[in-house]
């Protein structure tokens, strides 16, 4: 069975000016944009969609789990047994600036910093081990192996719930399928297929059907059903704002009959999701 979610719209979050926020109006910008991630979950549910993804951004990094927890416990616990109760599935993503394999050391810092704020929202959410933080590799710094200790080593270092909560992501330049499935392999995690990409970095003559057959060895129970990726950000097509009707159909074409969970990351949020059912009917 194909299931359908979408990417929550950043632009549709408060988001913390540049200046340094107090922490009395950040917890005030963290407890709105929990409230409009809740009221999306709703219309979710009333939809019949169970994936989502929501921003990074939900709750301003500069907070320090210990104190938003605490203030926004009543927010926090109200979503967490809306999600349980409806079996909700939730992803989150990595910002651009994170680089897990990164080899300068304050790089490496702030980007385990942003994994474990992504675990701390998820084990606040009582989000389950299905739900997972998406990362990406990184930029082959010299060397692909190097690059690859260097993520393995990072990984060591992220807490338990966020070692059982990450997975990664193929991408269109450093890192192609094959080349992450092997990392993902080393790791025993989980490998995101993300088709836009795949569609513009593979090296194999493996359709994209073939190929995901492959990357749902690397999915197990408790990880929950393979996911994927898709977006039309193509060559020769500007930005993402839309699905169409006839890549969508081709790519739905690869997937039909597997059973995956598809995000469609595009600029429409809910809309996409209608769109999709409309296009396969």
């Amino acid at each position: 069975m194909i299931r359908f979610g979408y990417v929550y719209p950043v632009g549709n979050l408060l988001q913390p000016p540049k200046r340094k926020l107090p922490n009395a109006k950040a917890l005030d910008m963290g407890r709105e944009n929990l409230l409009r991630i809740a009221d999306a979950l709703e219309w979710n549910e009333e939809h019949g969609i169970r994936l989502f993804r929501i921003p990074f951004e939900t709750i301003p990094f500069a907070l320090h789990p210990g104190s938003w927890k605490k203030h926004l416990e009543i927010e926090g616990e109200a979503i967490g047994e809306f999600v349980r109760k409806k079996r909700m599935r939730i992803f989150m993503p990595l910002p651009p600036t994170c680089s897990i394999s990164s080899p300068d050391a304050a790089t490496l810092k702030r980007s385990l910093a942003y994994i474990e704020h992504c675990a701390s929202l998820l084990d606040f959410l009582k989000a389950d081990s299905t739900s997972k933080i998406i990362a990406n590799i990184g930029k082959v710094h010299t060397r692909r192996k190097e690059t690859a200790k260097r993520f393995i080593a990072a990984f060591s270092r992220f807490s338990p719930f966020a070692q059982g909560r990450i997975a990664v992501e193929n991408d269109s330049i450093h890192w192609s399928f094959y080349d992450a499935f092997g990392l993902a392999g080393k790791l025993n995690i989980p490998i995101v297929f993300n088709y836009a990409a795949f569609m513009q970095n593979h090296f194999t003559e493996l359709s994209p059907a073939d190929t995901l057959k492959i990357g749902a060895m690397s999915w197990k129970r408790k990880d929950g059903p393979q996911k994927i990726r898709y977006s039309e950000n193509m060559p020769g097509k500007k930005g993402k704002g839309s699905i169409s009707r006839r890549p969508f159909l081709k790519f739905y074409g690869e997937i039909q009959g597997m059973k995956a969970d598809v995000i469609l990351d595009t600029g429409q949020g809910e809309r996409s999701v209608l769109k999709a059912h409309e296009y396969i009917g």
